[in-house]
């Protein structure tokens, strides 16, 4: 049986070094497959399977027919860095997206105050840009 760090709610697990509990082979597998949904990310409506695993092989820095293995549980072993690497990589991509997430919704959330929603939910950048440096601008008159 294999040792690892206690799971949290979190969608990866949380690491604790101090509680450590007894994991089956199932659950490191289904660990893996978690592990390997965040990479892959949303899936579009025109995503085949095939491509979505590929691009969570890219961007977790593996063959695709390795992803594909594991992810279809056909896999006979993992090794050791292979899960900890993956684990790894999962966890700064799941971060990353966070970050975006957090990004966008403040930004959306200045636009709202600034009146530039449009801007914002076109996709225009630039656009976007300059509604909020102008409401910016017009803070500092009102302030100085």
């Amino acid at each position: 049986m294999l040792k690892r760090p206690c799971s949290g709610s979190n969608k990866l697990s949380a690491i604790s070094k101090s509680e450590e509990t007894a994991v089956t082979p199932e659950q490191t597998i289904e660990e893996v497959r978690r592990c390997i949904q965040v990479a892959g990310g949303d899936r579009q409506w025109d995503d085949t399977r095939e491509r979505w695993l590929w691009r969570a092989a890219k961007r977790l820095g593996l063959e695709p027919g390795r992803v594909t293995t594991l992810f279809y549980r056909k896999a006979k072993s993992i090794p050791a860095h292979e899960y900890l690497t993956i684990q790894a990589r999962a966890r700064a991509l799941q971060k990353q997206h966070e970050e975006r997430r957090r990004y966008v919704q403040e930004t959306q959330e200045l636009a709202k105050a600034s009146g530039s929603t449009a801007a914002i939910l076109l996709g225009d950048a630039a656009g976007a840009a300059f509604a909020l440096a102008e409401w910016a601008e017009g803070l500092k008159r009102e302030e100085g």
